[in-house]
């Protein structure tokens, strides 16, 4: 199974958490960054996020059995 959330960083890497997003633009971007921001920061909603994707796993192309969640292939 892979790993979602790994629970230690590497070096030079920054927790999603820490990073700053420009307020000032007016494009859609970086709003919808803040959103995925919250959802990756809060376990809560995380953790329901990844429910309801789990709950909709694609069919394989021979429609006989859903896609392997293990190997997502």
């Amino acid at each position: 199974m892979r790993e979602i959330i790994k629970q230690q960083l590497d070096l030079g890497e920054i927790d999603i958490g820490a990073i700053e997003i420009s307020t000032k633009s007016r494009d859609d971007l970086p709003r919808l960054l803040r959103g995925l921001q919250n959802i990756y920061t809060t376990d809560a909603v995380r953790e329901r996020v990844l429910e309801i994707l789990a709950e909709v796993v694609p069919q394989r192309s021979e429609g006989d059995r859903p896609v392997s969640a293990c190997t997502c292939r």
